[in-house]
């Protein structure tokens, strides 16, 4: 149980670094310049915080649930078909809800799945390597 929580608080930390690396860089915030008139004015960064953190328990809670089912008998292999699965659940239906509602140029959404990718990558990683694969 100690494992669980730690791993969860250090996913949480590890989305709210990466939110905050890959959302407010100069690219991110050129390719989402098309959001400038409907994104808010300023944002709640507590709120923000305590919501990457509980995703950090439901990530990692999932992790545990999921990890033997996982194919693969490493946590590399484990961790790239976890983070597959975060990547289509959390980022790609995102995306393409986007694309459908939003008029944004395409380079908007190619970033947003690369980044999500990449962020999935680094979680799926952390949960598999100190929960195990």
């Amino acid at each position: 149980m100690t494992k669980y929580v730690l791993v969860s608080l250090g996913v949480g930390v590890l989305f709210v670094v990466l939110d905050g690396l890959l959302n407010v860089n100069p690219l991110a915030r050129r390719v989402h310049a098309a959001y400038e008139p409907i994104a808010r004015k300023t944002l709640n960064p507590l709120l923000a915080t305590a919501i990457d953190m509980a995703y950090g328990f439901v990530i990692a809670g999932l992790y545990l649930l999921l990890r033997d089912s996982l194919p693969g008998a490493g946590w590399a292999a484990k961790a790239a078909s976890y983070a597959a699965i975060l990547w289509i659940l959390r980022v790609v239906m995102a995306t393409l809800s986007h694309w459908v509602m939003f008029d944004v140029p395409a380079r908007s959404h190619s970033y947003d799945l690369a980044a999500g990718l990449l962020e999935m990558l680094a979680i799926a990683a952390l949960c598999a390597a100190v929960l195990g694969g």
